[in-house]
């Protein structure tokens, strides 16, 4: 059933060729690069908005493993990635991702040659640095991410699935808060 849906979908090739290839068995969170598959909404301070998608590229370095390593880890140790990252943070290693963006303006996505919200295709313009992702705060669960607690400049658009799930994550920090000792429970 999976390959009929793979086969009946041309616009799946792109993540078929992704997931079968070496890139999709990272050695580990710190030694792949991540992207937001969406295009994001950004607004400056005078209103002028333009439509951006998120790139962040490994500093340690791209390392995957071989098919006959992820089988062996994904039965003999499934939390191989998750434990990687934890030894490196703890011993003072920590792992970085330069942030990379592209910039499309409104007038630029109507002319575009493919719609820029289409998340089976790869846009090819060119990306600028934003920043540096270096050692990350504790408690970032806390946050909360929604809609309504985005930075100015970052507004929510229709297709933002961000805004879906506000109960659960309310009831999640509720819940730390009160294991915490932070709420009686009484």
């Amino acid at each position: 059933m999976f390959w009929d849906f793979v086969a009946l979908r041309p616009e799946t090739v792109h993540q078929m060729m992704f997931l079968f290839s070496d890139r999709g068995t990272p050695d580990g969170h710190r030694h792949m690069d991540g992207f937001g598959s969406h295009t994001f909404k950004l607004v400056n301070v005078n209103g002028e908005a333009v439509y951006c998608k998120f790139h962040m590229k490994t500093n340690q370095g791209i390392k995957n493993l071989t098919a006959a390593d992820a089988d062996r880890l994904l039965s003999e140790d499934p939390d191989y990635s998750t434990r990687d990252l934890y030894n490196a943070i703890e011993s003072g290693n920590f792992p970085s991702w330069n942030v990379f963006i592209q910039v499309m303006t409104f007038d630029q996505a109507e002319k575009f040659e493919f719609n820029p919200f289409d998340l089976t295709k790869v846009s090819l313009i060119a990306m600028q640095v934003l920043g540096f992702l270096g050692q990350v705060p504790t408690l970032v669960a806390s946050s909360a991410s929604h809609d309504e607690n985005f930075l100015p400049g970052y507004p929510n658009y229709p297709g933002l699935p961000g805004h879906a799930f506000l109960d659960i994550k309310r009831y999640n920090l509720i819940k730390r808060a009160v294991r915490l000792g932070l709420f009686p429970t009484e």
